[in-house]
């Protein structure tokens, strides 16, 4: 079913408040050259950004943006099938994800204590929508924790938390043996085809020329 029409006061908000959105978006946060922590965002209500994107039963308007992206990577799905062009999707962790004391430290509540909240949540809800459109997902937050571990890091620059060179090259790896996967696994599907129409072709030739003998 279609998600449910936003409403209450953050919609108000962003529909009468500039210096709100300015906030809720992360402009404000960029003028900033520590990275803050996102404090002063207000997605999911009262709840912080955070929280609700680490939790593993999603509510409020955390469940409609996960219904909404599931949706529009449904219409992406559509458009390559069109074009026949095979469909891959790759999630990508935030730097929070490989350091867990400060992930900890940054959504500690009480659905933390319960174990409602989770670093795999955002990936594993990713890769949930993944399985029910059928396409094939490639989770990067695994080969980053294990590349962190082996003390490869920091994957991510200091001050915007996009992927510095080294994040490139894990991500590039795993990417690229996914995408290498699901090509060749399409080129066996492909074969498999062409097999089985000549195996179909060489059955009916069979049945022409025993009629033309007959």
């Amino acid at each position: 079913p279609p998600p449910n029409p936003p409403g209450g006061i953050s919609q108000t908000m962003r529909g009468c408040c500039m210096l709100y959105n300015v906030i809720e978006t992360g402009v404000f946060n960029k003028l900033e050259q520590n990275y803050p922590r996102e404090k002063l965002e207000a997605i999911g209500g009262l709840r912080t950004p955070l929280r609700g994107l680490y939790d593993t039963q999603p509510d409020d308007e955390w469940e409609r943006a996960w219904r909404i992206s599931e949706v529009l990577l449904g219409k992406i799905k559509e458009k390559s099938t069109e074009l026949r062009a095979p469909m891959v999707i790759a999630g990508a962790p935030e730097w929070r994800t490989l350091v867990p004391d400060e992930w900890a430290k940054e959504v500690a509540s009480a659905r933390l204590d319960s174990g409602r909240l989770t670093i795999a949540a955002p990936t594993d809800q990713l890769g949930q929508i993944a399985g029910r459109l059928d396409v094939p997902y490639i989770n990067l937050l695994p080969p980053l924790q294990a590349a962190t571990a082996t003390g490869d890091g920091p994957f991510y620059f200091d001050f915007d938390k996009h992927w510095n060179p080294r994040g490139h090259v894990v991500a590039a790896h795993d990417v690229r043996v996914g995408v290498a996967w699901v090509a060749t696994d399409a080129l066996e599907q492909r074969v498999d085809a062409v097999l089985f129409a000549f195996e179909h072709l060489q059955e009916v030739a069979a049945v022409v020329e025993q009629g033309a003998a007959d």
